[in-house]
Formats: C-alpha cells, structure tokens, sequence
C-alpha cells in the first residue's frame, strides 16, 4: 500500500470512529454530564484530527445556526462576569452544561453528513431523551409509592 492510499484510509477510518463517538454523544446527552461532555471533547480531536488528515483541506464556514449557538455561549460566559460571586459556582455548572452549545457546532462544521447518517443521528438523539425520560417517570412512581407525593 503507498503513503497516499494509507492516508485516505486513516482519513476513513477516523471519519468513522467520529461518526461513533457522535452518535454516543446524541445518545448520552440527557444523562451524566460528565459522559456526554468527555465525549464532546474527544469527539473535537477526533474531527481535528479528521481535518488535517484530509487531502484538500476546505474552508470551514459555520452555518448562522451554529454562529448563533456559539454566540448564545459567549454570552452566558460574559453574563457569568457580571453576576454576585455566590452566583458564580451556579453560573459555572450552568456553562459546563451548556457545553454542547459550543461544541456540537464545531464538530459538525467540518462534517458533511449524508441524510442516512443524519437520520441516524436524530433518532439516536431521541432514543436517548425517550429512555430519559421513562427512567424519570419510573424513578416518579417509585419515590411517589414509597413517599406518598406525588411529582417529586
């Protein structure tokens, strides 16, 4: 194999895996933090990676989505300076939560997804919110059953 065909091979191979960790981060985006946003930053290495191991490196030109999304970002970052300092803890968590904002624009930007692909992306991502979501309502009746309220 020559040094041109094994790098289109690497550039494939780390397409695929960024794909993967993509799709493991729409899925675990409503439960643990720390999941999703350890993925969120593996995922932007693997997409640099994924860049410059491209032949012909295009431009990225983020979409108006993805600059608005990234302004929302920078805007609770400069609202978190003006706040009380008992605040800022609070303000912190909320930015570490938010982190998808910044992140999930940045990933796509230097993807080109096929409609399968996205397809599969969005149906991940409500698979994942529709688990969430039944484990809330189970843990609800367990602590209603065990409590005697209702809508914890």
């Amino acid at each position: 194999m020559d040094k041109a065909n094994s790098h289109i091979g690497s550039a494939v191979i780390v397409d695929r895996i960024g794909f993967y960790v993509l799709v493991l981060i729409m899925f675990s985006l409503p439960f643990d933090m720390k999941i999703s946003n350890g993925l969120l930053i593996v995922s932007v290495v693997i997409s640099l990676l994924n860049y410059f191991l491209q032949r012909e490196r295009t431009p990225i030109y983020p979409s108006i989505i993805a600059l608005l999304m990234i302004g929302y970002y920078v805007i609770e970052v400069i609202g978190i300076t003006y706040t009380k300092t008992e605040n800022v803890k609070y303000g912190l968590a909320l930015l570490e939560r938010h982190l998808p904002f910044i992140f999930i624009p940045i990933i796509l930007s230097g993807k080109k997804l096929d409609i399968w692909k996205r397809d599969i992306l969005l149906g991940v991502f409500i698979g994942g919110f529709f688990i969430a979501s039944i484990y809330c309502v189970i843990i609800n009746i367990q602590l209603s059953l065990i409590e005697g309220k209702i809508f914890h």
